[in-house]
């Protein structure tokens, strides 16, 4: 697993950097602390990061962009595959 749950300090930094340099948001923002624990590993609340991008980016699914698409656009695709990995 690579992203344990609650994890030791250091896989927690490790994350923590990476979310922060890859999707420019904090991960403690966006973590679901109750679904994490129940699952054993980190999992991000995918409604509060799609609530971000549009404050971000506006209404994209209007220009018929999903939000793996504005993912991409803006962020790139190691991005979008740690965002499909904390999900």
């Amino acid at each position: 697993m690579l992203y344990p749950y609650p994890g030791t300090p250091a896989q927690r930094e490790i994350l923590r950097r990476r979310f922060q340099r890859l999707l420019e948001m904090s991960l403690s923002d966006c973590i679901d602390t109750l679904t994490s624990f129940a699952a054993g590993r980190v999992v991000v609340d995918i409604i509060h990061i799609d609530s971000i991008l549009h404050s971000r980016f506006g209404n994209y699914e209007d220009r018929g962009l999903s939000m793996n698409d504005i993912l991409k656009e803006q962020y790139g695709e190691a991005a979008v595959q740690l965002l499909n990995e904390l999900i």
